[in-house]
């Protein structure tokens, strides 16, 4: 099989997606295993190989003799259509194994703009779409992800769907299997009893006349509610030290570790903050475990420190300052995601700057105290202005804020605000670096379920457009730059993030009439899920525009059971009111229903805090705290500023420091064959660094802010065609025995690469050139 596939990929995108041959992938032998999973994220590889999640249980099961698992991307347009074509299945990348010969064929719910994806994987692995059509001779489909708290419009999709925490029920899921996987029924059975997993099939709906649901009927005796599944402790839980890396530029294209999961803030808006409760952090010590073991094992030059609000992980600054002691000589550089605007200090951003500047991604999510109070968000204008003033000061010249439009109660002042707000913004930020930028990211905002605004009206299409078309009146400035997403995608999402089972035939009408990647801006066909929903007869707006009544029966009360309905609705009113209600992990418990105080509460770790006498004293509340015992901080902005003025060296600061010794430079001549010869120029120029890195080789740096490892390489190589006798100049701080080096090049270069020779160049001769910059990752359109 594939050699097939190796035979089209030189008509088709981005072949390297379809390889599978990457630097720490596992290769079974599926012959020698009891269980076979195939798992899959339901998009392309760029966006799949950025999940952590699925990273983890990759690793996971592989880590079990008995077990193999494979990966499966969803194949673009133009590969869909050649497989059709040439009569090619589903098949895992690793083995290149039809997926419909699988064991388990494990499906993440990322996103309600995936399902008609799902449907095409189902469908080119030649397995029936719904579960009651099938039997033992097929895989089990198994959910998960964030789209398993609401799967109803894709329930019957499914065999089984996990509900929470992945990784604490995928191994009894595979044992079940082993054991009962020529009995489909009691398989089902067996599932069933097993702490968060949700068997579809065994209950039933009901509805009334007006279309709401009258009853969720169980059909198994002592099975009528499924708990989430939850990692009661992140510290103890299993997190991969060799991730396998892509060969492409992905989305996230670093290594990321989970830092902290779930989020007591309690922004109403935010359906992760609700549904990964409670707050559980790992501690910084681990932290530096992963990230030394997975630079090791990648070559990997970014590092994210990943948090749904990485400001509450208190440690931050000091974890930021060990990090970039550690691996910013080798020009390591560290970024956080999205951040609130009152927790990104100056010493973090002092930290974050000694290699490189990565960006900063700010998120007020609405532009008025008011509104602010409304989703119980919690910061002021002043944290705004007072960050920007602090980032763009401190050298960036770009700022990225995201907002919502459609809020509950939400005005046309509101919206204005948006636009006055960036005005003061972009103002501060051009007192201090007159190429400040400001990039406003805008989304609909749609409601979801297990949050306060589950019962939310969304705003319709015409009134979102509106907003938009009145926000875009009050941008002038070509330094003040709105994104908006697009509407016609936030109305089709809140279609499904609300919807019931009876959408199914929503979703397969829509991918007959041939919609795919629908959360892809080029791929969103909105005119004809349009014409889909007509023929139905299904009126969106019933799932959109319409306000749930407290007493209303949700498609989803079966599901996630221990979050508290009553509380919520609370909450819900307390919003109308604009009451703001404050973090369970500093303050009162709000009992909301999630934590049992034992095995499942919050569970954190925090920078000490000295008392009077000299003491450490915990700052929280409501939960276990743990504290970092850390050195005594030193005064970062103070020591930097100072290196800066006096323009003496400080470790890591770069483009202040002399160049050490003399430059060692190497030619190198390679082959590129095989499924090597699918990678573009540019893939190869990232493959090659990373493996001169995990080969640990003493690589030369550029100067300056973006510093590159200083390697040469000859003109771009043409994709698809076998090279021989090609040449690349490497620079290093150290000499090096040429054929050390070329034994720890080929040791890390993934199959279909061979470095042939390596000889040293001469003292005297002409030195190489400057090393072909590597660009960012810019996807046509990114979802």
């Amino acid at each position: 099989m594939k050699e097939k596939i190796l035979k089209i990929l030189p008509e088709v995108r981005k072949p390297s997606r379809y390889l599978g041959n990457e630097k720490n992938a596992v290769k079974k032998d599926l012959a020698r295993v009891d269980v076979k999973v195939a798992l899959c994220y339901p998009d392309t590889y760029e966006i799949g190989m950025s999940n952590i999640g699925l990273s983890v249980l990759y690793h996971l099961l592989n880590d079990r003799p008995d077990i193999a698992c494979e990966r499966v991307y969803a194949p673009w347009t133009d590969m869909e259509a050649k497989m059709r074509e040439h009569d090619l299945p589903l098949t895992t990348l690793e083995s290149s194994e039809p997926v419909r010969r699988f064991d388990v064929f494990g499906i993440s719910i990322p996103y309600e703009l995936t399902y008609t994806n799902i449907l095409t994987l189902l469908d080119l692995a030649k397995i029936p779409f719904f579960a009651k059509d099938r039997d033992a001779s097929d895989p089990l489909i198994l959910g998960g992800g964030t789209g398993a708290f609401n799967p109803e419009p894709v329930a019957e999709f499914f065999d089984a769907i996990v509900v929470g925490d992945g990784e604490e029920a995928i191994l009894e899921v595979c044992e079940a299997v082993k054991t009962f996987k020529t009995n489909r029924p009691e398989l089902l059975k067996r599932l069933a009893r097993i702490p968060g997993v949700y068997v579809p099939s065994f209950f039933d709906v009901f509805y009334n006349g007006d279309g709401t649901v009258r009853e969720i009927r169980p059909l198994l005796e002592g099975y009528a509610g499924v708990r989430k599944r939850t990692v009661s402790d992140l510290n103890a839980a299993y997190f991969p030290d060799t991730p396998i890396v892509p060969h492409t530029k992905v989305i996230h294209d670093r290594i990321g570790v989970e830092v902290q999961r779930g989020c007591t803030r309690g922004c109403r808006f935010c359906q992760a903050g609700y549904i990964y409760r409670p707050e559980r952090q790992r501690s910084p010590e681990t932290v530096k475990r992963i990230v030394r073991n997975q630079l090791a094992a990648t070559g990997l030059e970014d590092v994210s420190l990943v948090s749904l609000s990485i400001g509450d992980y208190d440690c931050v600054t000091p974890l930021l300052k060990d990090l970039m002691d550690e691996h910013g000589p080798k020009k390591v550089g560290v970024s956080l995601p999205a951040t609130r605007v009152e927790q990104l200090t100056e010493a973090m951003m002092m930290e974050i700057k000694r290699v490189r500047k990565t960006g900063f991604t700010i998120a007020p999510e609405a532009a008025t105290e008011r509104m602010r109070n409304v989703i119980n968000k919690g910061n002021s204008e002043e944290n705004l202005l007072t960050t920007a003033k602090t980032v763009f000061s401190n050298g960036w010249s770009l700022m990225k804020f995201y907002f919502m439009i459609g809020l509950p109660t939400e005005t046309d002042e509101d919206v204005a605000a948006i636009a006055e707000l960036g005005k003061k913004t972009l103002g501060i930020g051009l007192q201090h670096n007159r190429r400040a930028e400001i990039n406003l990211g805008v989304s609909p905002f749609v409601p979801k379920p297990f949050t306060p605004y589950q019962w939310a009206p969304q705003i319709p299409l015409a009134e979102c457009h509106r907003k938009l078309d009145l926000l875009r009146s009050r941008l002038r400035s070509r330094r003040l730059n709105l994104k908006p997403h697009k509407p016609e995608t936030s109305y089709l999402e809140g279609v499904f993030s609300r919807g019931d089972r009876r959408l199914s035939s929503l979703v397969l009408r829509a991918w007959e009439k041939g919609c795919r990647f629908d959360e892809w801006d080029e791929g969103l066909r909105y005119e004809k899920w349009k014409e889909a929903w007509t023929e139905l007869g299904i009126d969106p707006a019933f799932y959109v525009e319409r306000e749930r009544t407290r007493d209303e029966i949700l498609p989803w009360d079966h599901l996630f059971v221990e979050m508290k309905k009553d509380w919520l609705w609370e909450e819900w009113q307390a919003s109308l009111k604009t009451e703001f209600i404050a973090d369970c992990s500093t303050g009162t418990c709000t009992s909301c229903g999630v934590c049992d105080y034992s095995e499942v509460r919050n569970r954190s770790y925090e920078q000490p805090v000295l008392n009077d006498q000299g003491k450490a004293v915990k700052k929280k509340t409501t939960t276990e705290v743990r504290l970092y015992q850390i050195e005594p901080l030193k005064d970062i902005v103070a020591n930097f500023r100072t290196s800066i003025e006096k323009r003496t060296p400080v470790a890591g600061a770069p483009g202040l420091a002399p160049l050490p010794g003399n430059t060692v430079s190497y030619t190198c001549t390679f082959s590129k064959t095989g499924p090597g010869a699918f990678l573009s120029h540019l893939e190869f120029v990232d493959t090659l660094r990373r493996a001169v890195s995990r080969g640990d080789l003493p690589v030369r740096f550029s100067q300056g802010f973006h510093p590159q490892p200083r390697i040469s390489f000859g003109p771009g190589m043409p994709v698809g065609k076998e090279m021989f006798d090609q040449e690349f100049k490497l620079e290093l701080d150290a000499a090096v025995d040429p054929e050390e080096i070329r034994s720890r090049l080929n040791r890390e270069l993934p199959e279909g690469f061979l470095v042939a020779t390596v000889s040293q160049v001469p003292a005297n001769a002409r030195p190489p050139a400057r090393p072909e910059p590597s660009p960012a990752f810019s996807p046509s359109l990114e979802p």
